[in-house]
């Protein structure tokens, strides 16, 4: 059954991502502010800059850039002609500093950092260094946020721009996770076992029971919810240069018996490759999406519900998996000659990540809580109802889930669920305004750009970081509005907020 949570206070110690700042302010101004450094925050922060209302930029769980400048250098981009806006400002700042004419689509993460901090600098936009602990509100409304370290930070709106969502969730908005009924929104891929893979992989001693890497065999109907998420990875920025590479070191937990289903697949004939992605000469992403690769599958279930120091745990737990793969492929005896040898032709770039030993310091969270808005974005839209009358950005990929769970089925071979595969083409949608916003009951002064109302289904396309970017600067777009206006952010008209956001170079239209 999909579950849905409300707000819950973390303590703890603070975590310090980038050094701390004064906020961007004038005593008396109209102020708003953006909690997460995603890229959608700072596309956010820039669009409230850019407005001439006073912003502050909390960077929260996340690193300046988050994913792009930590190892997702492959922009999942389905149609270039609908990236418009500050996106596409960020692409071209990119292609700028490769000495390009126009947009660059792949980059190095230090050329992505380079490009996000050119974007701050251009607006004196200095990002605070600090995780929230609770909220301040007067009625409906937030005044302010108390950080980790008590320090206490007021505005007039508020954008959550995190991937964690806990702003929402501190505010009492209702969020969700997991996987809706086929039956809740009509939706065809919703639920449990949309589809199955199954590979020729005899399970061993694991058949039966959860093990690493396999999951209890799953009992529901299919079509049923369940409260499972895509897997999680890191995106590690890879060289085949061997002068500029770090050799792939095993974690202090290494046992090479977590791997011995992957080791059975290969004498079961299950084809393998290191799926590195070329972002630049020397330079690549390493992504999963096979059999057994980076995707530590089943690993992030328990995100949506962990605390601060439970999220962190799962991110340790991600990277000591990660390090301990690459060290079994490179040199374990029972991986065939040619894997081996193909992964050591890689290292992690010894030019990137310095400060967290070449390893990036972002958790790739693909899924986590949504938030519960009067407008839930679902399979429908964006395959047929595709057309918005208060569209304020332009979703276009694919509908993309990681896979959910590896299990052993009633035959003993193993299965891997959770994907959605299709013939339909996503190619383009409009995303309404209302599917940023909280009920009107909950809250009125906050809006979501990174953790919004839709379905498990919908989320799969909404998902990636230059979606994340234009609804980046539509939230701010309104949150300026909103707080230069004085009218709450349900109030605002929507004619209005995509007049703004059009005259920026931003499109709505498909």
């Amino acid at each position: 059954m999909i579950r849905s949570i409300g707000a819950t206070t973390l303590t703890g110690a603070m975590i310090t991502l980038v050094a701390g700042c004064a906020p961007n302010s004038t005593p008396g101004a109209k102020r708003v502010l953006v909690y997460g450094g995603t890229p959608s925050g700072i596309a956010a922060a820039v669009a409230v800059a850019r407005e001439g209302i006073d912003v502050q930029l909390v960077l929260g769980e996340s690193p300046l850039g988050g994913m792009m400048t930590n190892g997702l250098g492959r922009s999942d981009i389905a149609n270039p002609a609908l990236v418009g806006g500050l996106a596409d400002v960020f692409f071209r700042l990119v292609g700028k500093i490769y000495g390009q004419v126009g947009p660059v689509y792949n980059f190095e993460p230090h050329v992505a950092l380079q490009a996000f901090q050119s974007m701050l600098d251009q607006y004196a936009i200095k990002p605070i260094a600090g995780v929230v602990d609770h909220v301040v509100k007067n009625g409906l409304a937030l005044t302010g946020v108390v950080l980790l370290d008590g320090t206490t930070l007021t505005a007039d709106v508020f954008v959550d721009s995190s991937y964690e969502g806990l702003l929402l969730q501190q505010s009492g908005v209702q969020m969700t996770y997991g996987r809706e009924a086929t039956s809740a929104f009509g939706e065809k891929r919703a639920g449990y076992g949309y589809h199955f893979t199954q590979f020729p992989v005899p399970a061993g001693k694991e058949a039966g029971v959860e093990s690493e890497g396999l999951s209890a065999t799953p009992t529901q109907k299919i079509g049923a919810a369940d409260s499972k998420i895509m897997a999680f990875n890191y995106r590690l920025c890879l060289t085949d240069d061997l002068s500029n590479a770090v050799p792939f070191s095993k974690a202090p937990n290494y046992d090479a018996s977590q791997f011995e289903v992957l080791a059975r697949s290969f004498s079961n004939g299950v084809p393998y490759s290191v799926r590195a992605l070329q972002v630049a000469p020397h330079k690549f992403d390493l992504n999963g999406g096979g059999f057994f690769d980076t995707d530590l599958v089943g690993g992030s279930w328990g995100f949506p519900v962990a605390d601060l120091a439970g999220r962190k745990s799962i991110a340790d737990v991600h990277r000591a998996y990660t390090m301990n793969l690459l060290y079994f492929l490179s040199n374990d005896p029972s991986i065939p000659k040619q894997v081996r040898e193909q992964t050591r032709k890689y290292g992690l770039a010894k030019d990137e990540f310095g400060s967290s030993n070449n390893f990036p310091s972002q958790l790739y969270i693909r899924e986590n809580l949504r938030m519960i808005g009067d407008v839930v974005l679902v399979e429908s839209d964006l395959l047929g109802n595709n057309r918005k009358p208060d569209a304020i950005a332009i979703g276009a990929y694919a509908i993309d889930c990681h896979y959910v769970q590896r299990f052993v089925d009633r035959n003993g071979n193993v299965v891997m669920e959770g994907t959605m595969p299709s013939t339909e083409t996503v190619t383009g949608y409009q995303i309404p305004y209302g599917a940023l916003l909280p009920k009107n009951t909950e809250a009125s002064n906050i809006i979501s750009s990174v953790c919004i109302s839709a379905s498990h289904v919908a989320w799969a396309s909404l998902r990636v970081e230059p979606t994340f970017l234009v609804l980046g600067e539509a939230a701010g777009v309104a949150a300026a509005l909103s707080a230069k206006s004085g009218d709450q952010l349900h109030q605002l008209n929507a004619v209005t907020v995509q007049s703004m956001l059009t005259a920026k170079g931003a499109l709505i239209s498909v």
